[in-house]
């Protein structure tokens, strides 16, 4: 008796949780920042009140960080301006395909460990079926050589004949009990293959999944593209082109406000400032904070 044992590999993500800023540094060397409002493409169908909050919060961030970044209407204000183009869709359907990747992999994950289990128990099971049956055959064996012999000899006496009857009665009990067990046994070696069969499914799901994502990562580049940070002359401009919620814009707003105060891209992946939209909020990070007090050091 085989049982399909299952064996699959399937690309997850993994998110890292960024620590709070505990208290503010002090970073007055560096000017503090005024923004303002100045367009919000319809299309992004997000709200003004929304996307107010967002700079409140971003900008809140920095602040927090001993650099403050206030709302104001001077003729330096950093102008921010959200335009659409194809990037915001395609970064909401990376979102989605992250939602569908990391919901569909714990189950992958639950429904894998769960056949491992089930397939060891039948195995140890089926072995322990496999020996009794030997061991049963042994003992009819020589049960029915013991029969052959009385049967030779013209027949048992009455209590002989009574004791072999007995004796193939309680063989003929344990033979059927071994094939209701071994019936039993089959009955989920089909099962279990059904749901290495669903399992497989699931996988092939999650793999093409992955190649979508990774599809359409490719085709926006692997740079920070969701935002940008222009200045020319006294002009300054923040443009968002696009993001996958509230909380995505906060972050690329309060990435390029970094861009404003003077920062360049950091190397650490779960910074703020990363050159790439891999930060899981909006904070500064240590690393993020370090460039920020090297920005005073070399002033």
């Amino acid at each position: 008796m085989h049982c399909m044992r299952l064996s699959l590999f399937i690309l997850t993500l993994s998110f890292c949780a960024l620590p709070a800023i505990s208290h503010a540094a002090d970073h007055s060397c560096i000017p503090p920042l005024t923004y303002r409002l100045a367009f919000v493409d319809q299309r992004f169908a997000v709200s003004a009140e929304s996307v107010t909050q967002a700079l409140k919060d971003a900008s809140g961030a920095w602040s927090a960080a001993g650099t403050p970044v206030t709302q104001g209407n001077s003729t330096d204000a950093i102008a921010i301006s959200l335009l659409y183009d194809e990037r915001h869709p395609a970064r909401q359907a990376l979102r989605t395909i992250e939602g569908v990747i990391s919901t569909n992999s714990a189950t992958y994950e639950f429904r894998r460990s769960a056949l491992d289990a089930r397939t060891a128990a039948h195995k140890a099971n089926s072995a322990l079926v496999a020996t009794a049956s030997a061991m049963l055959e042994t003992i009819v064996t020589f049960h029915n050589m013991a029969v052959d012999s009385w049967n030779a000899r013209g027949g048992a006496t009455p209590e002989k004949a009574a004791e072999l009857n007995a004796t193939s009665a309680l063989l003929q009990g344990v033979t059927e009990t071994l094939n209701r067990i071994s019936d039993t046994l089959n009955r989920e070696a089909a099962s279990i293959n059904m749901a290495v069969a669903d399992t497989n499914q699931l996988a092939r799901t999650l793999n093409q999944a992955v190649t979508t994502y990774n599809t359409i990562g490719a085709e926006q580049g692997t740079g920070f593209i969701e935002g940008t940070y222009r200045r020319m002359g006294i002009d300054k401009k923040i443009e968002v082109y696009a993001f996958a919620d509230s909380k995505d814009l906060t972050r690329i707003l309060a990435h390029e406000f970094g861009h404003a105060l003077g920062l360049e891209h950091v190397a650490s992946p779960t910074a703020l400032m990363y050159e790439k939209n891999s930060a899981t909020d909006y904070f500064p990070t240590t690393d993020d904070l370090s460039a920020l007090t090297a920005l005073c050091v070399t002033s």
